[in-house]
């Protein structure tokens, strides 16, 4: 397990450094690299008035700093240009939204900072993309970033055919393997189990079914009390069902191992 990321945390971050340092601690004990939580957020439809689902803006960024100074652990959050990815020096990664996957401007303007200040850029597939236009990203990132641009690409789920309110997207298993396939050791295919299922009861079993996949790397959200997450929170977990998973993924790659 040496090798494998596992990116967790809240959706966006919340204004409480007591509850979020402890939450990272608990993720880092449990297995996770990486502590994830949104500062610059965006959603289909404008925010509540006085809502923190949209994150905490620049000001979140001394807590993540302390976070990632105090708790020992890496720290990643979202970005939509250049200007944020800048102020980010606790980051060592940043994840761009799926959105702008095809605002290549923006784009090749992150895959450009994150190469000339070695940050690794994990770049989201949008919901809508097809394969072709997923590596249509990938070529813009590289050839904007330079080739020892450290990439990872994240499947997050996309659009079904045939829409149903059971899950939020479609998990795409193939596309995983066709693009890990395409690109080999110049990325790092990342599931973004939270998003793609948008429940929490399958956060697990599809987690289990990307391990399979040979994914290298989950993203998954997780709070101290799911409910309690200003956005997202039906397909948040809490800690003690992370630990779960963290257990079932250790077993899991112990046996691909062996096999």
């Amino acid at each position: 397990m040496n090798d494998f990321i596992v990116v967790a945390g809240p959706c966006a971050l919340m204004n409480y450094p007591d509850r979020m340092h402890r939450l990272a601690h608990e993720l880092k004990e449990a297995g996770a690299t990486h502590f994830r939580a949104g500062i610059w957020k965006g959603g289909v439809f404008p925010p509540p008035a006085n809502s923190l689902s949209w994150g905490m803006g620049e000001f979140g960024i001394p807590l993540l700093e302390a976070i990632h100074e105090q708790e020992q652990i890496e720290v990643m959050t979202e970005v939509r240009n250049a200007a944020q990815v800048a102020m980010l020096d606790c980051c060592s990664v940043v994840w761009t939204a799926a959105r702008i996957m095809q605002d290549y401007q923006d784009l090749r303007q992150i895959a450009h900072i994150c190469g000339d200040s070695k940050k690794a850029m994990a770049l989201k597939r949008h919901p809508g993309a097809t394969i072709r236009d997923w590596r249509g990203a990938i070529e813009h990132c590289f050839d904007a970033g330079g080739n020892d641009l450290s990439l990872w690409v994240v499947e997050r789920g996309t659009v079904s055919i045939s829409p149903t309110e059971m899950t939020r997207w479609r998990p795409d298993m193939l596309a995983i393997t066709e693009i890990k396939e395409d690109y080999g050791h110049r990325i790092k295919t990342i599931f973004d189990v939270s998003h793609a299922v948008g429940k929490r009861e399958w956060v697990i079993p599809m987690a289990r079914a990307a391990v399979a996949a040979s994914v290298e790397g989950l993203m998954v959200e997780v709070m101290d009390i799911p409910d309690d997450s200003p956005s997202d929170a039906r397909q948040a977990i809490d800690i003690s069902t992370f630990r779960g998973l963290m257990s079932q993924v250790k077993q899991l790659l112990v046996n691909k191992e062996a096999a």
